[in-house]
């Protein structure tokens, strides 16, 4: 009786710990699409920082800006990149949800999958409990996974990030044009013309060579 006892504790105690991880996952940002963030992250950090309150603000003042004037173009920029985000958070917070309740129906599935075993075989170790877990987590995400709702948020949450990383792109370029600093564009095009004016002497080379030998001959 006492082992049985001892092992319903360390069972309850992990199933206690798998709660507070999901409370705390519930609460926290995704952190998904990390690679398109990169230098608007940076960015923002001080803003995230402060929190939500200070990101609202800026977009409020963002938008009772007229679309008027020498900063007509930038303000405009600045709108569709805050648009942009937005969009991605309320995305992130749908996403979340889901994951969220995929979780909470795994740790269920999981206790339920327990009370079946108690009157068994039981739960010997942690491995079996882990794979009991995966197993059931598994059985939950692949109903989820195959949902059209889900395909469809997937694909909105691709297109958002794509928007994203192109707003950013853009008031990031206007930056570096105010302090009169090559942007990407312009690199992009530096690199290109670079690579025609390779292709260009290789070609010459070619042409070169091939008629030499044809004087040599």
């Amino acid at each position: 009786m006492a082992d049985e006892h001892n092992s319903s504790d360390w069972i309850q105690a992990w199933l206690a710990q798998q709660r507070e991880l999901l409370r705390r996952a519930g609460e926290g940002p995704l952190q998904f699409g990390h690679e398109m963030f990169n230098a608007w992250q940076s960015a923002w950090t001080g803003a995230a920082a402060a929190g939500e309150g200070a990101s609202r603000q800026f977009a409020d003042l963002m938008a009772r800006i007229p679309t008027l004037g020498l900063a007509r173009e930038q303000a405009e920029t600045w709108r569709e990149l805050l648009a942009a985000q937005a969009e991605c958070q309320q995305l992130e917070r749908e996403l979340r949800a889901i994951w969220t309740k995929v979780q909470s129906d795994a740790l269920g599935m999981v206790e339920a999958r327990l009370r079946e075993r108690q009157q068994s075989q039981g739960i010997n170790d942690y491995r079996e409990l882990y794979d009991l877990w995966v197993d059931c987590g598994e059985k939950v995400f692949a109903e989820v996974a195959h949902s059209e709702a889900y395909a469809r948020l997937q694909a909105q949450v691709g297109n958002a990030l794509i928007r994203l990383r192109s707003r950013q792109q853009d008031v990031i370029e206007r930056g570096l044009k105010y302090f009169d600093l090559p942007t990407r564009s312009e690199l992009n095009t530096v690199h290109k013309q670079m690579r025609e004016l390779r292709e260009r002497v290789a070609t010459l080379e070619a042409q070169l060579a091939e008629a030499r030998d044809r004087g040599e001959s």
